[in-house]
């Protein structure tokens, strides 16, 4: 519960904040991780877990968008990623 709870607060506390990587909200999530246990060692560090949900939920609106959705824009975001790296190496030419 104590994890739900952290969750809940942060989501919470961060209605109408659009730059999500402060201090503070760092910390929440820092905390949230911290609170996980798992069944098995992850195969990622705590900073690439926490990277992971804070994209998860920069990009789901605060977890209101559902997995598909976060995947397509998380795919779309790539896509773009990947036209820029390409057009900055073509420039460089």
């Amino acid at each position: 519960m104590y994890t739900v709870r952290q969750l809940e607060e942060l989501v919470t506390d961060t209605i109408g904040i659009t730059e999500l990587e402060t201090i503070g909200i760092q910390r929440k999530l820092e905390t949230i991780i911290g609170s996980i246990t798992y069944r098995e060692k992850p195969n990622k560090t705590s900073k690439e877990i926490y990277q992971e949900i804070l994209d998860r939920f920069t990009w789901s609106n605060r977890f209101e968008l559902n997995n598909e959705e976060v995947e397509e824009l998380l795919k779309g975001a790539d896509e773009n990623n990947s036209e820029k790296e390409e057009q900055t190496e073509n420039s460089l030419l």
